[in-house]
């Protein structure tokens, strides 16, 4: 169980972090976070529970229990919200506020099983696309890949089919940028929203395990582990990287 270290960047050049001692001794597995673009709501998600702070993570609301939680996403404007995990339904909700209400099931279509690992949403929340992978596999067969929906969860497309553990998208959902749990396989970058993707490799010698990006989607930043691990960040929109 890890803290929460909220980062506070001042007009000048310094910044601190600070810790979020709500969740002192008491915090789930986190697995993770996003935020609205001034900040102020917070929702974050972790095996067995998923939070909700609306005041900049001084306190924080309970919303789901009893999963994996591994892929949360929210609207710029903190509106919509969609989450989703391991093993577990994939739900919605636009009740505002700290999302009282408003809550949907924003499943895959009833032919596919997903064990999903990450998600991320438009800053409108209208698209989100998910991130799922084949690895711990049970009895079940798994679609691995990322899946599409520009209808807020109401209808998906699936847009690509290689296996995928962490996923970014621009504000307005044209820039996809993916990881892959296999080895050497860099990161997977689509311009078009999904339609095609390009593949480069930062290092050979390092295993991708997260990725963020910018509004626009030009400036991404990975992190991995490997002789190279460590933080890979780019400015043409996944073309080149720098460790």
């Amino acid at each position: 169980m890890s803290p929460i270290l909220l980062l506070s960047l001042a007009a000048t050049t310094s910044a601190a972090w600070v810790e979020d001692t709500f969740f002192t001794n008491n915090a789930p597995s986190w697995r993770k976070f996003a935020m609205t673009t001034d900040g102020s709501t917070i929702v974050g998600a972790g095996h067995m529970s998923a939070w909700v702070s609306t005041d900049n993570g001084a306190s924080w609301v309970k919303r789901m229990i009893d999963g994996k939680w591994e892929g949360v996403g929210i609207s710029a404007d903190g509106s919509k919200m969609v989450m989703g995990g391991i093993e577990i339904n994939m739900f919605k909700s636009d009740g505002g506020g700290n999302f009282q209400t408003g809550w949907n099931d924003a499943q895959l279509s009833s032919a596919t099983s997903q064990k999903l690992r990450d998600l991320a949403m438009s800053s409108d929340g209208n698209i989100i696309v998910s991130a799922g992978d084949t690895s711990d596999v049970d009895a079940q067969t798994w679609t691995q890949g990322s899946f599409r929906s520009t209808d807020f969860g109401a209808t998906w497309n699936q847009i690509s089919t290689t296996p995928m553990t962490s996923i970014a998208m621009s504000a307005n959902g044209n820039v996809i940028a993916a990881v892959t749990p296999t080895s050497n396989a860099g990161v997977l970058v689509s311009t078009d929203g999904g339609t095609t993707w390009a593949t480069n490799t930062p290092s050979e010698s390092t295993t991708l395990t997260a990725i963020a990006m910018s509004s626009d989607g030009s400036i991404m930043a990975a992190t991995g582990y490997g002789n190279n691990g460590g933080i890979w960040t780019s400015t043409d929109t996944g073309s080149t990287w720098t460790h």
